[in-house]
């Protein structure tokens, strides 16, 4: 990884905002707790559907990252979902 990264975190500016999307409320408040003790993220939203993930972002939600499970029941398939997702917010 690039050290130029590691400058930008450390900086007081450095923010990040992050959406965590999962089906299972245990596993995503997990996830959302771990992520409150990094410093640089600045915001977490948390989404139960890979449907309202994606309402938000063609709506204009903005994100640095996304993290997503892959397995939703009864869904159609996470990479176009994730595809959507990056071209909605490249």
């Amino acid at each position: 990884m690039n050290c130029r990264i590691f400058k930008y975190l450390a900086q007081e500016e450095a923010s990040m905002n992050i959406a965590l999307c999962d089906d299972d409320s245990i596993s995503i408040e997990y996830l959302s707790s771990l992520c409150q003790n990094i410093i640089f993220i600045t915001s977490i939203t948390l989404y139960l559907s890979p449907d309202a993930l994606l309402t938000d972002v063609h709506a204009g939600s903005a994100f640095d990252v996304v993290i997503m499970d892959i397995d939703f029941e009864g869904q159609k398939n996470r990479i176009d979902f994730a595809e959507a997702i990056y071209l909605a917010n490249p």
